[in-house]
């Protein structure tokens, strides 16, 4: 439970990285927007570490191996994933403006939060939409991402890890939220 509420933290990291090098002008407000839940799913983290070291319950045994991330096809696959997100959200921007932008980051959202943030951040950096705009695509494919992922861990993992999981992570999506309406 613990690594999967780190691998969001990293996650929405790695989208703040998206945005600075996608879109620096943006980036403030992305810090803003992100770090709210990041310091969220640290904080919950902190506390389920503080919580099993006191338990001193035993780690199940858990055995899985590593691709190669150096491997050219899954990068190559990202790669045209990401460019499919950016020209669909541009498309979608130009027939249906934000909303359209908007409804794309939240069907990308689904897979990969990271392709939606390039696309809303590139958006932005181009003055194709605004820096709103492109705050709520980053926030709307955040927040399905989420709903995904909680989705998933309840039908994959059961209820226990659900459990252990569905507080940090809603948390997280609604630290975004109500970060968004702050700003």
């Amino acid at each position: 439970a613990t690594g999967i509420v780190l691998a969001n933290v990293a996650s929405a990291i790695a989208q703040t990285l998206v945005v600075a090098v996608a879109a620096p002008a943006l980036l403030r407000d992305a810090v803003v927007l992100l770090g709210a839940p990041i310091l969220v799913g640290a904080l919950g983290t902190l506390a389920a570490v503080r919580f099993l070291a006191r338990n001193e319950r035993a780690a199940p045994d858990a055995a899985f191996q590593l691709a190669n991330p150096l491997e050219l096809k899954p990068a190559v696959l990202m790669a045209a994933a990401f460019a499919a997100v950016l020209a669909i959200a541009a498309a979608a921007g130009r027939r249906f403006g934000t909303s359209g932008v908007v409804v794309t980051a939240a069907i990308a959202g689904t897979n990969d939060v990271h392709a939606a943030t390039l696309a809303a951040s590139t958006l932005s950096a181009a003055g194709s939409i605004t820096t709103g705009d492109a705050l709520l695509a980053i926030l709307v494919a955040f927040v399905v991402n989420m709903i995904v992922k909680v989705t998933i861990v309840g039908i994959v993992g059961g209820r226990r890890l659900l459990a252990a999981t569905a507080p940090p992570l809603v948390a997280m999506a609604a630290a975004a939220i109500a970060t968004y309406f702050a700003l």
